[in-house]
């Protein structure tokens, strides 16, 4: 298994996200998936996000993978696994590289 993310507690999107009880914005999540997914697959460029589900919350600095199912020819599945279960899954979707 690969190092864990973590997203910083002091990442400047928390302030405001919530006050109080601070979570990981969705978009800050997806944006980890995506490089997560350009690292896997550095020869494929991503064209698109066809589906995500947000299951639980993450907060600041919890150790979360992206995993990803075997890629087709259009796509690829991913599930962002945290210690406590699944956080969020979806699908990709892939586009040839200029």
């Amino acid at each position: 298994m690969t190092e864990p993310t973590r997203i910083a507690a002091d990442h400047p999107a928390f302030p405001g996200h919530f006050p109080g009880r601070p979570i990981v914005p969705g978009a800050l999540l997806l944006e980890c998936i995506l490089e997560a997914a350009a690292a896997k697959f550095p020869a494929i460029a991503i064209g698109g996000v066809r589906r995500i589900k947000f299951l639980r919350m993450l907060s600041p600095d919890e150790p979360f993978w992206v995993e990803f199912e075997a890629a087709g020819a259009s796509g690829v599945r991913f599930r962002v696994q945290t210690e406590g279960g699944a956080a969020a899954d979806g699908q990709l979707v892939f586009r040839t590289a200029d």
